[in-house]
């Protein structure tokens, strides 16, 4: 797998993986209940000129998820983590969209 950083550009393709995500992971919160609130919470968790960095997950030039990471000069820490699956007849591939 390499990894490609998320841009600015990438931020409606990325959002509807992000949404995606927490509707798996945590569809009752209140942060994700409306679209004010999500549209806060989306821009706080990922701001794409600042820590986190935020990257795709790419295998064989398909993006297949995400992690988002904080960096400092002792530590890393992975904030969010997303890998993505779809069944083809040729077997499992991953896709993200």
């Amino acid at each position: 797998m390499e990894f490609k950083r998320v841009t600015s550009a990438d931020a409606d393709r990325f959002r509807l993986l992000v949404e995606a995500y927490w509707s798996e992971l945590m569809p009752d919160a209140e942060t994700v209940k409306s679209s004010a609130a999500r549209d806060t919470y989306f821009s706080q968790r990922f701001p794409f000129a600042a820590e986190p960095r935020i990257y795709w997950g790419i295998i064989e030039g398909d993006p297949v998820g995400f992690i988002s990471l904080s960096i400092t000069e002792k530590t890393a820490l992975i904030n969010d983590f997303l890998c993505c699956a779809r069944e083809t007849p040729a077997g499992l591939r991953f896709i993200v969209g």
